[in-house]
Parts: structure tokens; sequence; C-alpha cells
């Protein structure tokens, strides 16, 4: 499996979904999985993209150019290879703004530099109403994510964070799950990814019930 292909897969783990409000409970997502944003992978500059994630910045640099207008302020962000709070601080508030632009009220929701926040639904909505209403908010969620490269730049920030080094961190899960007796010695990296995708192996259904493994699992994962 190729660096950029496991890159979109962290963009599938990472990317956050904003929280539509609909009862008085509110919810949010956050795009760094409940890390702090002040790790020792912030440099002095910003977040650096330009060593061990060179070739997922130039992937989406190469994507932004391609957008034309619509890229120019991600590929402005990307140009030196570094993001920093302000320019992160610059894409919320253009994020903010597409919302704007899609008639959301500035007082509907509420989002923060990393993409976590919500998004409250008019009052006296019937159920029909609030349904249509949670599919539109996504369908602008996903375009809002895709303006500027936004959804992009902050996973790839996110990914900085949690993985400075850019390490295949399926090795050490897979380690951890021959060190717990999860799976036999001879697991591999294809076998793992083949499990995933097909619910087998440790993710199977037949585990899904045992309290003992999900918790030795979830500790493999985190």
């Amino acid at each position: 499996m190729g660096t950029t292909t496991r890159f979109a897969e962290r963009l599938f783990l990472l990317i956050g979904t904003i929280c539509i409000i609909i009862a008085l409970v509110g919810c949010t997502t956050n795009m760094f999985g409940g890390h702090d944003t002040d790790t020792n992978a912030k440099t002095t500059d910003g977040y650096d993209l330009n060593t061990s994630y060179s070739t997922e910045l130039n992937t989406v640099r190469s994507q932004l150019r391609s957008a034309g207008d619509e890229g120019k302020l991600g590929s402005s962000i990307l140009e030196d290879g570094v993001v920093t709070e302000s320019e992160l601080n610059e894409l919320k508030e253009q994020y903010d703004q597409c919302f704007i632009d899609h008639g959301y009220d500035p007082g509907s929701f509420d989002f923060d530099k990393t993409g976590a926040g919500s998004v409250y639904p008019p009052s006296g909505l019937s159920e029909e109403e609030r349904s249509a209403w949670g599919e539109r908010t996504n369908e602008v969620q996903q375009t809002c994510d895709q303006r500027n490269g936004t959804a992009a730049i902050r996973s790839l920030v996110a990914s900085v964070q949690m993985n400075p080094d850019n390490k295949d961190i399926r090795k050490t899960i897979i380690a951890c799950l021959i060190e717990k007796g999860l799976v036999d010695r001879g697991y591999t990296v294809n076998d793992y990814d083949t499990d995933l995708a097909n619910g087998s192996g440790p993710f199977s259904a037949e585990n899904a019930n045992d309290a003992d493994y999900q918790n030795s699992l979830r500790q493999c994962q985190s």
C-alpha cells in the first residue's frame, strides 16, 4: 500500500463531521481526535509538512492547483509547506463564510479552527423538515470542506500532530495485537487491511460481544 493511499485512509478516519443538533443534547467532533493541538510536532513557525509529509503535501498542492480559484487560499497556505495557527484561523473564517454563503445564520453554527463544531436547526420544524434540513446541511458541510482544501489541510496538520514521523501505524497496531494474543505471530499488514475491510479476524462479529477482547482491541488501536 503506497503513501498516498495511506494518506487517503487517514483523511477518511481523521476528517470530522459536524454534529447536526436536532434535540437539546449537543455534540462536537474534533478532527484532531481529542489530541491537544499544542504538541511537540508544532514548530515555532507552525506545522511543518516538508519532511515526513512531503509526498502528501505535494498531492494536496496538486489537487488545489487543479481547483483553480476555488483552491487559491489553500495553495497559498501550503506554498511554503508550513501551516501556521493564523492560517488555520483564516481557514476557519472562510469555512464560516461558506456556511453563511449557503444561507446559514452566523448564530446557527459554531466551529473552531480544528473543524469541530455544531449546526443548529431552526425551531418548529416537523420531523420530515428536520430530516431534509439535516441532509442539506451535510451536503453544505461537504462543499465547505472542499473549499480552499480546508478538510485536507486540517487533516495534514492532524496527521503531523499525531504521527510526526509518518510511520505506518498499522505495524504498531499489529505488534500490539500479537502481544495481546489477539492474532497469531504470522499476522501481516495485508491480513490487517483485509480484516479491517471485511469485518473479519479481530474485527469479526463473533468478537464484538466479548468485552475483554474489545477492550484489548481498543488499547491497540488507540
